[in-house]
């Protein structure tokens, strides 16, 4: 069983949102201003009052939204970013996948449960 990391996964969370928000994903966490100012301008391209013959826009303004609180550290579940057709859609262009966090029963099977030496510790 691969060992599993909640922290790689934020990380591919957090640069998806970065990604969308027009950001370099490879900044580690950018200014707060500079997060805001490009929710902003991608958010001037792509709002449903702008847009209205796109049936994505709502989808699009939600991703936007999403993505600004997951970079701003706001975010309580991730959705719409975890959706790759919705990503690929607003971005133009293939995304990688995501790292997949593992559920709290995961969690514990790996961090506790050894099938091989029949135990309930894995060392």
């Amino acid at each position: 069983m691969p060992t599993l990391d909640p922290l790689a996964t934020f990380r591919s969370h957090l640069a998806r949102a970065l990604r969308i928000l027009g950001l370099d994903p490879q900044q580690i966490q950018p200014e707060e201003n500079r997060i805001k100012y490009a929710f902003h301008c991608q958010m001037l391209a792509h709002h449903p009052d702008r847009n209205p013959g796109n049936p994505r826009a709502h989808d699009f303004a939600a991703l936007l939204a999403e993505a600004r609180n997951i970079a701003l550290g706001q975010a309580e579940t991730p959705y719409l970013i975890l959706q790759d057709d919705v990503v690929e859609a607003f971005l133009q262009e293939p995304v990688e996948p995501l790292i997949d966090a593992p559920t709290y029963e995961e969690w514990l099977m790996e961090r506790f449960l050894d099938l091989d030496g029949k135990s309930i510790w894995t060392y």
